[in-house]
């Protein structure tokens, strides 16, 4: 089973904890997951809410992305169940698009790494962006406009 605990959440920690020591302020960017909320019951959100919740007790600038599924075929690894919830929703989200719900799809859609990058990377070197949470829509919004 995947250690949630170690890897998502006590390394980013970790990762946090040394950000905090630096004499510079950096701004931290986490990827964390759509869905976290504070009491779950889901370990791989729990992690992420863990690590959220010390983001946002910290005294840096925080950027904290939660995207829906990732997908695409420039991922290296193949996740069967994250690849079919994928397909399934986001041809789900393509009929509700039809029928007027195309701000329902620009939420729950799912992305490729490469938005998510461009995304991420975008709000991160924006002096404004600040302590604040990204959806899926802003993260592939930006990516739009940065031609991806």
């Amino acid at each position: 089973t995947a250690n949630y605990e170690l890897i998502d959440r006590d390394l980013s920690l970790l990762l946090l904890k040394s950000a905090e020591g630096l004499r510079s302020r950096p701004k931290f960017v986490f990827l964390s997951s759509m869905g976290v909320v504070e009491n779950t019951q889901n370990r791989y959100l729990r992690a992420r809410a863990d690590v959220e919740q010390a983001i946002k007790k910290s005294d840096l600038p925080w950027l904290i992305a939660q995207p829906a599924f990732i997908s695409g075929s420039d991922r290296e690894e193949f996740r069967l169940m994250e690849r079919f919830g994928a397909v399934v929703s986001d041809g789900l989200l393509t009929g509700v698009s039809f029928l007027g719900g195309g701000a329902l799809r620009d939420k729950y859609a799912s992305m490729t790494s490469a938005q998510l990058a461009a995304g991420l990377i975008s709000y991160a070197l924006e002096d404004g962006a600040a302590s604040c949470y990204l959806s899926a829509a802003q993260l592939r919004a930006r990516a739009t406009d940065r031609g991806q």
